[in-house]
């Protein structure tokens, strides 16, 4: 083997039992001078860190809510979404400051005139800090109507809610609103389907005798505004239920309909083939009842085709009850039809 001699290594300044021990107090000899230099750039290097990252670039959503400034005159009649959605991009501590307060996006309609209107949204409107820009609006375009405020007379009506006690129920002729008319301003449209303004509604509940109470009116609708008034009074009287009348009528020869006939078959029924039919009913229900509405049918569906009596089904308007129908069932016999024959 070839080769120069090996150096001899050089002793350790520090034993492996003090080596610890040394290397703290170097530590500490590196902290303690110049500490107050080095907490300084510790503390610049924190502060430009915090720096660096609030700079770093945020999304967020905003929303703002919509103001519609318009003439006395002119309504909006259009459905407004109730808030605008804005995507945001910018520094984060930009944003949160942003978003610390409520946002309002305002329309002047003032000058507008009636009909369509459309509106689009755009990022010089939304009053945005330097430093954040505009990824989205939602929705970008707001459509709306204007139309002409106009008013009318309505007569108005009380509202009522429950049963009074025992047999006693609301006289509605005679129960008297103050004031008995009422006038309403809204869009031409929406008055033109308004015929009468109701009340807060009035329990009945448990009353026992006529009373008076003070109430209020009730808008229609959001877009109707009722006439200025504290409060209207209703003199609300009640009286004893009459018991209703019912008459009886009846009907004759009302003719009998077969359903469900199979083919290939001659039925006979044995007579009468006409029923006499007893109705009842209220004098308004009498009157208006004819007599072709009162039907009879025997329903052959269900029928074995064994010679047999059946009852029949007797249907009347509403309002109207079947009393009796005479006969009670009708006697069927079926017979099987012979084709001819061919010549």
């Amino acid at each position: 083997m070839s080769g120069g001699p090996r150096p001899i290594p050089r002793p350790s300044p520090h034993p492996p039992e003090q080596f610890l021990p040394a290397l703290l107090r170097r530590l500490k000899v590196l902290v303690t001078t110049n500490w107050i230099l080095k907490l300084v750039a510790f503390a610049l290097a924190l502060i430009w860190w915090g720096y660096t990252v609030s700079q770093l670039q945020h999304q967020e959503t905003v929303f703002y809510s919509l103001e519609l400034k318009q003439p006395d005159y002119l309504a909006v009649t259009t459905h407004l979404p109730e808030r605008i959605e804005v995507q945001l991009l910018g520094p984060k501590i930009t944003l949160q400051q942003f978003n610390e307060e409520p946002h309002t996006l305002s329309f002047d309609l003032r000058n507008s005139p009636e009909g369509d209107l459309v509106q689009h949204l755009y990022p010089d409107s939304l009053g945005l800090p330097a430093g954040l820009q505009v990824m989205s609006i939602r929705p970008a375009t707001i459509t709306l109507t204007l139309e002409e405020i106009a008013s009318k007379i309505v007569p108005l009506r009380p509202r009522f809610l429950g049963t009074p006690r025992g047999t006693l129920i609301v006289d509605t002729e005679n129960s008297v609103v103050k004031p008995a008319q009422l006038k309403i301003y809204g869009p031409k449209s929406k008055l033109a389907a308004i015929e009468v303004v109701l009340t807060e509604d009035l329990d009945l509940s448990n009353r026992s005798s006529s009373y008076i109470e003070n109430c209020k009116p009730v808008s229609p609708d959001p877009s109707i505004r009722l006439e200025a008034i504290a409060f209207c009074q209703v003199n609300v009287r009640l009286i004893e239920s009459k018991p209703r009348t019912l008459i009886e009528r009846n009907i004759l020869n009302v003719p009998l309909q077969l359903v469900g006939a199979g083919t290939g078959f001659r039925y006979d029924l044995l007579p009468p083939t006409v029923l006499k039919v007893t109705v009842r009913g209220s004098d308004e229900a009498m009157k208006a009842l004819r007599r072709e509405q009162v039907q009879a049918q025997l329903d052959l569906t269900a029928w074995d085709g064994e010679p047999g009596a059946l009852p029949p089904t007797i249907t009347a308007p509403e309002g109207i009850e079947i009393v009796e129908y005479l006969p009670e069932t009708i006697g069927i016999t079926a017979t099987p039809t012979r084709p001819r024959k061919k010549r």
